[in-house]
């Protein structure tokens, strides 16, 4: 809330909850991160400019200082810095690559706008930022007989990403909140422990086949803009086990959503035995 229109975010590293100040910001610049970050994906998308991993930002910087920042050099200077604008061609916008190009994204209302450019889907549809401006634990909903609320909302949110793209292909990420996430939310303190490594705790597919009941919210909103538009894929994220894989795909198909010619189900590759047991998870399909 202390961030207005228009002011620098400086902070140690930024998280969902964030995304409200960010999108008030000019720029941002955290004291860790790197070009993955959460600042540094998210800043894309606003078109701001961010400086990752300064390691100092937060002391070095002041509430109130007057700073320029200039994200393409990653330098941060005191005062306001005159900029010279300079002309963007764009006669080549429309050339065509052999590599397909897809954009990372989370929020709807960027989508018309992303959608209007020259790439070929969405190689990334973040989850989070729909189930934070849902505000609520899903378990909190449910538990309030809710349940179709939560689904609601979030079949809003991903429609509007599948509309755009169509036929286009949009691989919708399943949602990875941790629990020092989800327990920002309404509601979640109740239903979330706090972890002193919430990144390697208890999130991903573990959560899934844990938590059946919250997942088949999310698989029922998936189900229904597919209803419409089959260009809406599946990525499961943060798989550390071939079972966890195997569970998650039979609670999916349980639920009518069967890897197919017309709907691919993904896996991120981003934990070591995802690459040491590859040809086991091949193998799950």
């Amino acid at each position: 809330d202390k961030v207005e229109d228009g002011d620098i975010l400086v902070a140690e590293m930024t998280t969902p909850d964030f995304v409200p100040a960010m999108k008030r910001a000019a720029a941002i610049v955290t004291d860790r991160g790197g070009r993955t970050a959460h600042a540094a994906i998210v800043s894309r998308e606003l078109g701001i400019p961010c400086i990752v991993g300064t390691g100092q930002a937060t002391t070095t910087l002041s509430d109130g200082q007057i700073i320029s920042v200039d994200g393409a050099r990653g330098k941060v200077y005191e005062g306001k810095v005159a900029v010279k604008e300079e002309a963007v061609d764009l006669s080549k916008e429309n050339i065509k690559t052999k590599t397909r190009v897809y954009v990372n994204l989370a929020q709807p209302e960027l989508v018309e706008r992303v959608a209007a450019r020259n790439v070929d889907g969405v190689g990334l549809l973040r989850a989070e930022f729909m189930v934070a401006q849902i505000g609520e634990h899903p378990s909190y909903m449910i538990s309030q007989n809710r349940g179709n609320e939560f689904v609601d909302k979030l079949a809003e949110g991903i429609n509007a990403f599948a509309k755009a793209f169509n036929p286009r292909p949009v691989v919708y990420r399943t949602n990875d909140f941790k629990t020092n996430e989800y327990r920002e939310l309404t509601g979640g303190q109740e239903y979330e422990e706090a972890e002193e490594n919430p990144m390697l705790g208890y999130r991903g597919a573990s959560r899934y086949i844990a938590d059946i009941d919250v997942f088949k919210l999310e698989l029922e909103a998936i189900k229904r803009v597919r209803q419409n538009y089959k260009n809406l894929w599946v990525m499961i994220p943060f798989v550390r086990t071939v079972n966890e894989l195997a569970r998650t795909k039979e609670i999916m198909e349980s639920e009518g959503l069967k890897r197919s010619d017309d709907f691919k189900l993904w896996m991120m590759v981003e934990v070591p035995s995802n690459i040491f047991l590859m040809e086991k998870f091949l193998a799950v399909g």
